[in-house]
């Protein structure tokens, strides 16, 4: 709950206060405003880490803590089937992103939309061996997916009463990244571009069925992510 504000007399009989006094309660009021405006999701305040000393880490579980914020230029479905979203708002694409390091997994939500929005942390244990933190060979890698929902009812008499679905997922693109770099920077933070085949069969950019008054050459042909790893 609030405090309770103690008004002095002066105030409260009308007297004149000085300077110093408005200055207060303007400060006062500017205070309460501050603690009642919302949080901004899409702007976190970034925590510093404790750095920990490398030697004393050997044999112990550390976490990797990847923030996967946004991506620009997902590719979207050429055709999109009413078979394959049946119950959801037929949206062009349904991306996620999975994050693996050393046989862990884990994922985003699935959002919507060639250029979506996550800003979600994914925390991945790592496991140190003997030889040492900067000796582990392994990369983390970021994997781009359309999630679809395939609708296995093939009589459409058991529609209304029955509902047999099957998630599916599309790759669209991944990420490498060295453990050995995240260990040189103690940070990565940054967007970067998605390795992708030239053509993914059933999808397009937005950009290429966009009429854009520039020259071809503008037109970005590629998919990008950005993160935030400690």
């Amino acid at each position: 709950s609030l405090p309770r504000l103690v008004w002095p007399l002066y105030v409260l009989y009308g007297w004149s206060a000085s300077p110093c006094i408005i200055l207060f309660f303007r400060t006062l009021g500017l205070t309460f405003m501050k603690w009642l405006q919302p949080k901004r999701p899409l702007r976190p305040t970034r925590k510093e880490r404790k750095k920990l000393p490398v030697m004393g880490l050997v044999g112990q579980e550390v976490e990797v803590i990847v923030n996967v914020v946004r991506a620009f230029e997902v590719p979207v479905r050429i055709d999109v089937d009413p078979l394959l979203e049946s119950d959801l708002p037929l949206v062009p694409v349904r991306p996620f992103v999975e994050v693996s390091f050393q046989n862990r997994k884990c994922r985003t939500t699935t959002a919507e939309g060639a250029n979506p929005t996550w800003n979600q942390d994914l925390r991945i244990p790592v496991k140190l061996a003997s030889s040492g933190l900067y000796n582990v060979p392994d990369k983390l890698y970021c994997q781009l997916y359309d999630e679809t929902v395939v609708d296995l009812l093939e009589d459409d008499r058991q529609r209304e009463t029955n509902i047999h679905q099957r998630l599916q997922r599309q790759w669209l693109g991944s990420l490498q990244i060295p453990f050995s770099s995240l260990c040189s920077n103690s940070r990565i933070e940054g967007t970067f571009q998605l390795y992708s085949p030239p053509v993914l069969l059933g999808y397009q950019r937005e950009s290429q069925h966009r009429q854009v008054s520039s020259s071809p050459t503008s037109l970005r042909d590629s998919t990008f992510l950005t993160l935030f790893i400690t």
